[in-house]
């Protein structure tokens, strides 16, 4: 089950938790998917900036 491998380290969010947000939000770009995730411009749990979280995912 490597669909439900955590990919942001962070904030415990999985591939398969970014495909769903993907398809039923209609986001393309990781900004977006870090503002559906209330990521915002800084991740609060690891105090990176959005740039940085870039790292936290693996697409």
């Amino acid at each position: 089950m490597k669909e439900d491998k955590i990919i942001c380290k962070c904030h415990g969010i999985s591939k398969k938790e970014i495909k769903m947000t993907i398809i039923t939000r209609n986001v393309s770009s990781l900004k977006d998917i870090c503002n559906v995730f209330d990521v915002k411009i800084k991740c609060e749990k690891c105090k990176k900036k959005i740039e940085k979280l870039r790292n936290c995912f693996e697409f």
